[in-house]
C-alpha cells in the first residue's frame, strides 16, 4: 500500500457516500498490519483519525479501535495540559479563553488556540516560566494576525495564543 492507496482510502471514509465507504471498508479487509500503521500515521497527520475509523466493522474494529484511543488520549492530555495553561495565566492576571474552530470535528487538530486581551510579555512570562514554553518563530500570518505559538515540553501540539484578534488575519477585534 502506497501513501496515495492511503490518502485515497481516508477520503472514500471521510467524504465519501455510503457506497464508497462500503468498498473502502472493503479495502481496510485487505490490509496487513504495517499497511494498517502507515494508515493510521496520515490520518493523525491529516487530522481525520476519528472521522475515519469510528464507523469501521467489526473485521477492522481492532486496529481502528487502536487508533481511536490513541487519538483519544492524545486530545485528553492536551486538554489537561491546556486546562492547567489557563489556569496559570488566570492566576497571573491574564484572563483566556480557549477558542476552537470546526476545521478538524470531531479531530482535534495540530494545536490549541487561546485567546487573550492580555499583554503579550506577560503572558510569555507565565508560559516561559510555569512551563518552560519557547515561542516558535512566528510567520508573516501569525504578525498580522497577532499571535504567537508556544511549545510545551510535554505536549507536542502548539499552544496558539492570540492577542486581542480573531480570524486568519486578526480582523475580528471587536468579536475578540
Amino acid at each position: 500500500v502506497t501513501e496515495k492507496d492511503c490518502i485515497h482510502l481516508l477520503a472514500k471514509l471521510t467524504l465519501g457516500r455510503v457506497e464508497l465507504q462500503r468498498a473502502a471498508s472493503t479495502s481496510l479487509m485487505r490490509l496487513a498490519d504495517e499497511d494498517w500503521s502507515m494508515l493510521g500515521d496520515i490520518a493523525a497527520e491529516h487530522h481525520v483519525t476519528l472521522r475515519a475509523f469510528m464507523s469501521t466493522h467489526k473485521r477492522q474494529a481492532i486496529s481502528a479501535a487502536r487508533m481511536v484511543i490513541k487519538e483519544r488520549e492524545r486530545g485528553e492530555h492536551a486538554l489537561a495540559k491546556l486546562s492547567e495553561v489557563c489556569e496559570a495565566l488566570e492566576q497571573s492576571a491574564c484572563p483566556c479563553v480557549v477558542i476552537k474552530s470546526l476545521d478538524h470535528w470531531p479531530d482535534m487538530g495540530c494545536d490549541l488556540d487561546l485567546l487573550t486581551c492580555s499583554p503579550e510579555r506577560d503572558v510569555i512570562s507565565v508560559l516561559e516560566k510555569q512551563f518552560g514554553a519557547t515561542v516558535e518563530t512566528p510567520s508573516w500570518s501569525d504578525r498580522v494576525a497577532q499571535k504567537i505559538n508556544f511549545r510545551l515540553p510535554d505536549i507536542p501540539e502548539l499552544v496558539e495564543v492570540h492577542f486581542g484578534r480573531l480570524g486568519q488575519a486578526g480582523e475580528h477585534r471587536k468579536l475578540a
